[in-house]
């Protein structure tokens, strides 16, 4: 019933900050992974590494933003407003990455030169 109540009386930026870093921990193991084993898997010619790297840009990024939510929309004229603009930003860069990543998926014979 709590959770109910604050998902329809409030933002709660908590959550996303909590699932952002639950991704970045996550990507975080699974790069590790791979260093562990001998043959290194994850490279420029595979969708996954664009994907991948889309998320580990942005996920950080927008733990930071939404952690400092309440202020944020507490003193809108702050210059802390102005994070939106790096969050517009990573987000555009994310969803390049993605694109980047299906012509790869698209189009094996892409390579990390062209």
């Amino acid at each position: 019933m709590i959770l109910v109540y604050g998902l329809m009386e409030r933002f709660i930026s908590e959550l996303v900050c909590l699932n952002n870093f639950i991704y970045t921990v996550w990507m975080l193991l699974i790069i590790l992974d791979q260093y562990a084993t001998d043959d290194w898997e994850i490279n420029p010619s595979m969708p996954f590494f664009w994907y991948l790297l889309g998320l580990l840009l942005y996920a950080p990024c927008t733990m930071l933003i939404y952690s400092l939510w309440p202020y944020i929309k507490r003193y809108p004229d702050s210059i802390l407003s102005q994070l939106w603009v790096i969050q517009y930003i990573f987000n555009i860069i994310m969803y390049v990455l993605f694109a980047a990543g299906f012509l790869h998926e698209r189009n094996p014979k892409i390579t990390a030169n062209g």
